[in-house]
């Protein structure tokens, strides 16, 4: 994958700080075949810093969004030197610019995050204001770019991101407990009397054996996971409830569900499900038997 591949990455850690470095780096990169631009030791270290890893995972072969988190420190920290040059200059267009298109972003994803509302199966129930959240912080970045009080902006994105931020954790992706994974380790427990092997497909890879406490195994397939079913033993299948006929099928049993459970993966949201919610992204994850 490109660098490119980074960018939603780099632009969403840095929120509300993104608009500001898409423009300042515009800037910088409009300045520098005219001789305008002068780069310290500093400002140097930054580019390094930021620059590097991004290159040295675009050419590793293991690529995850989460490697070059490291990356936002040089990047807020240039963001932050790009506005503390500016503040002084009440007339500075791009600084202006840059705070009305964030307050504008804000304003869209209170519609975003309305239209969302139904997907947010894990939310707290009290935490779910989430467009008067970014209402609110649209009307406080708008009223400084209107007064131009600039010495006010960092004070003013520091606190708004933080209420954003735990307005968005807390009231779409989680604080509900127990969330599904969690769950689906209860229902294990009450279901496993005698250590049967737990087989998963393609779901809760990664954190189902912490709430567990037991091992599992991972299939890969539905071949693999029809095999698993015809043990000649109890075992419990964690799997989509989609898959469950093409496992049945390639097993040649007919699996009994002991229950179900809904699940929305906030791996899978996409640009598409800010844009066009749809319930069906909203996954029912069921729990099997061959016995």
């Amino acid at each position: 994958r490109p660098i490119c591949f980074y960018l939603p990455v780099l632009l969403g850690g840095l929120m509300p700080w993104s608009v500001y470095l898409v423009a300042f780096g515009v800037d910088a990169v409009a300045r520098a075949p005219r001789g305008t631009l002068r780069l310290v030791d500093t400002d140097w270290r930054l580019v390094l810093w930021a620059l590097l890893p991004i290159l040295f995972f675009t050419v590793s072969i293991g690529k995850q969004p989460r490697y070059i988190l490291p990356v936002l420190p040089p990047l807020a920290v240039f963001v932050a030197r790009g506005i503390i040059e500016r503040m002084g200059n009440r007339r500075d267009r791009l600084l202006a610019a840059a705070t009305w298109i964030t307050a504008i972003i804000y304003a869209l994803l209170v519609l975003v995050f309305v239209r969302m509302e139904p997907l947010f199966i894990s939310a707290h129930p009290l935490a779910t204001w989430i467009g008067l959240c970014l209402g609110c912080a649209a009307i406080a970045i708008a009223a400084v770019a209107a007064t131009r009080a600039w010495r006010l902006l960092p004070m003013v994105s520091s606190a708004v991101a933080a209420l954003v931020l735990v307005s968005v954790w807390f009231g779409a992706l989680a604080g509900d407990r127990p969330e599904p994974v969690e769950q689906m380790a209860r229902l294990i427990g009450s279901q496993r009397s005698a250590g049967e092997p737990i087989g998963v497909l393609d779901v809760f890879t990664r954190n189902l054996v912490f709430y567990t406490g037991s091992p599992q195994m991972q299939l890969y397939g539905v071949e693999q996971a029809g095999v698993f079913l015809q043990s000649p033993e109890r075992v419990l299948l964690v799997l989509r409830s989609t898959d469950l006929p093409a496992v049945a099928a390639a097993s040649g049993t007919t699996p009994k569900t002991i229950g179900e459970i809904r699940y929305l993966n906030t791996a899978n949201i996409r640009v598409r499900t800010l844009l066009r919610p749809d319930p069906s992204e909203i996954e029912m994850i069921s729990l099997v038997t061959n016995r």
